[in-house]
């Protein structure tokens, strides 16, 4: 069970993602890590952004860097995730650090418009990167390069901290303390659901969203 933070209490949420934000694949009743993270930090109000299949990068389905505008002007707090469909059914470059964020149709310069595009909205508030936990699906698993790319999933991580630190966005990496890793047979039956409720190695189930959000949690409460 979460305990609730005062720290945060009475406090406006959005949360911009794909569809591990969204919550796919769980059945009706169950909740998603935006929720379960809003309950236990007493937020007055929430909104999930997550699109399933959204990108990043523009080119692709409903890109993260195009809706930011999207979001509720008056959030106190943001939450960024994203990067899967960029490394499993992305098509364009990969860039690097020092790249301009107005080129976003690589994924340094989407992430980089992402960072500088949510700290021009909200330049006060608390903005949070969480990078993907683990991810492996029988067709895209995230040891083989993106075939355009040639980057591997553990590449777009590393490129999601290092934009985070260039801005100095706190970073919940949830790839490194999730505790969550779907190439073990046991972690993907136990933390996976997907398509007809089978595991796919991608997409959370109730147990994979109360373990995120139990890590979201205990991150949001050492800032």
């Amino acid at each position: 069970m979460l305990l609730q933070s005062e720290l945060y209490k009475g406090q406006k949420a959005v949360f911009l993602g794909d569809s591990i934000t969204y919550g796919y694949g769980l059945s009706e009743g169950e909740h998603p890590y935006p929720e379960l993270v809003s309950r236990a930090l007493g937020f007055r109000s929430y909104e999930n952004h997550g699109i399933s299949g959204s990108s990043v990068v523009d080119g692709g389905l409903e890109p993260m860097c195009n809706r930011m505008e999207q979001l509720n002007a008056d959030a106190d707090i943001i939450f960024f995730m994203g990067g899967r469909n960029d490394f499993s059914s992305g098509t364009t470059a990969f860039g690097n650090i020092n790249i301009s964020p107005s080129s976003t149709d690589t994924f340094y310069g989407a992430l980089k418009h992402v960072a500088e595009g949510l700290i021009q909205r909200y330049p006060t508030k608390l903005i949070v990167f969480l990078t993907p936990p683990h991810g492996s699906s029988t067709a895209v698993p995230e040891y083989l390069p993106n075939p355009v790319t040639g980057r591997v999933y553990s590449e777009y991580i590393a490129a999601i901290k290092e934009v985070a630190s260039l801005y100095s966005i706190p970073v919940c990496d949830l790839w490194n303390i999730a505790g969550i890793q779907p190439l073990l047979k046991v972690h993907k039956n136990l933390y996976f659901t997907g398509e007809n409720g089978v595991p796919d190695g991608l997409h959370p189930n109730q147990a994979g969203h109360s373990r995120l959000a139990a890590r979201i949690v205990g991150f949001l409460n050492t800032l």
